[in-house]
């Protein structure tokens, strides 16, 4: 299926992206003064029900994020063994308390 391109002014298909022939803009040399781009067919348009995400409305990574997203990450070991530290005290509480918990069980370990 081949893409196919819309002119957001006056509906005009095209199978090519670029400008559109009828509502662009030119003066008496051919020049383009006022360009109107093809946009694909399927996505909107500019309007109030674009889709699209407003600069404040970005999700902005901080850098807890970042360093969580470096930082190493469990082996599959380590995890059964801090899961059972957990199931063996039955813990119950958010995950806050969960980290303190278990620094405490390991560094009582060591």
């Amino acid at each position: 299926m081949m893409k196919t391109y819309v002119c957001p002014k006056c509906d005009a298909k095209r199978h090519f992206k670029g400008l559109c022939r009828d509502c662009t803009e030119y003066d008496d040399n051919g020049n383009v003064v006022n360009p109107v781009r093809m946009e694909r067919e399927g996505k909107h348009i500019h309007d109030e029900n674009s889709g699209h995400l407003d600069e404040d409305n970005k999700i902005r990574i901080t850098l807890e994020d970042f360093r969580n997203r470096r930082r190493p990450k469990l082996s599959k070991r380590q995890r059964e063994k801090y899961q059972k530290m957990i199931d063996d005290a039955q813990f119950v509480g958010d995950i806050d308390e969960m980290r303190e918990f278990l620094n405490n069980e390991v560094s009582e370990e060591e």
